[in-house]
């Protein structure tokens, strides 16, 4: 609950200081809790479809599109699940999971590949297998911003074809998802871009689960929750932060629209200063002997010293401070001088 020294200013997008705002500001602050981590389910559809895994042709692309809004939030995928219905009849060579940030929420009559920008997520040659839930545990995690809707690309690349797969999938109302396949005639199908060749839309979507981990944030307590008025667009003053938090970042904002944050920090405990304490009776030890308590941070090492000149001093005990950071120290010694001066250092 110690005060810390705060100056906030008022800039513009340009990062000129605003002179004439006057206001004042609403603060608050959130702070790093650590992660969680639980699994999104997307789709709930009891229908199977060949794609992404149409092995009845060398070479295949699905490219998907999941909305924000069944995402909840920002957090990082970590791994991805496909209800695999039929295996497919061969090995999948170069199986590519990709994905992407997008503002799409539906593929037009004429859809296009997206041919840039992509995160490679997931990459191996995956061996046909059995059904069941197929888990692909993600070589690049991929940090998922909350805002926008995810695409999620599937591919594969081989030179010969067998039977199709099928996955359990979801149809919507809106085409949401593009495919095409191919006897090895376009090349590799990470490398198709725009109208070339052809994809094909369909509602039908793949069911998947996420695997993701979730920032929690914890609300941090500010005192004062307002500031009082900025002079020339700049507001100084103490702010106390009453938890001790790590990644903690402070927000301003003026109820007009615009905000702003600080960088983040962390609130620890003060180290308190190293004192020594002397009792109501410092003279009341067994044998006469004079004493004091050493107050400092617990579990420190305390070292006294002991000087008759202030000029050469000796050590003259060690101890360990306890849960509320104090230790005693009395000096047997006492009667042997006629003065005896004491201070105290922590061991390093």
């Amino acid at each position: 609950d110690s005060p810390f020294p705060v100056t906030l200013t008022a800039t513009s997008l340009s990062g000129i200081t605003v002179t004439y705002f006057t206001g004042t500001v609403t603060l608050s602050g959130q702070a790093d809790g650590g992660s969680t981590a639980t699994n999104i389910v997307l789709g709930d559809g009891t229908d199977s479809w060949d794609y992404p895994m149409y092995t009845y042709y060398h070479d295949a692309r699905t490219q998907v599109i999941y909305p924000a809004a069944e995402l909840g939030g920002s957090c990082t995928i970590t791994s991805l699940a496909l209800e695999v219905t039929t295996p497919p009849g061969q090995t999948m060579e170069n199986w590519t999971i990709r994905m992407k940030h997008t503002a799409l929420a539906e593929y037009p009559a004429s859809p296009a590949w997206e041919g840039s920008g992509w995160t490679v997520v997931y990459q191996a040659d995956v061996p046909a297998g059995t059904s069941g839930w197929r888990t692909f545990s993600l070589q690049t995690p991929f940090t998922y911003n909350g805002t926008d809707n995810l695409l999620v690309d599937f591919s594969f690349d081989n030179a010969s074809y067998s039977s199709a797969g099928e996955c359990r999938c979801t149809a919507y109302s809106v085409y949401r998802s593009i495919h095409f396949w191919t006897d090895s005639d376009h090349g590799d199908p990470t490398t198709w871009s725009g109208a070339g060749p052809a994809p094909v839309r369909s509602q039908n979507v793949p069911n998947l689960v996420l695997g993701v981990t979730r920032e929690i944030m914890v609300t941090v307590t500010v005192t004062p929750s307002e500031t009082g008025p900025f002079v020339e667009g700049v507001w100084t003053g103490e702010l106390i932060i009453h938890q001790v938090m790590s990644n903690v970042v402070l927000r301003a904002d003026d109820g007009a629209g615009h905000d702003g944050e600080s960088n983040s920090f962390d609130v620890e405990v003060a180290t308190p200063p190293l004192a020594l304490v002397l009792g109501e009776a410092p003279l009341s030890y067994p044998g006469g002997a004079y004493g004091f308590d050493v107050h400092a941070a617990s579990g420190q090492v305390v070292v006294i010293e002991a000087s008759t000149n202030l000029v050469t001093w000796r050590s003259v005990h060690t101890n360990l401070t306890g849960d509320l950071g104090e230790c005693l120290f009395y000096d047997l010694q006492t009667g042997l001088y006629p003065r005896r001066f004491y201070r105290a250092s922590l061991y390093e």
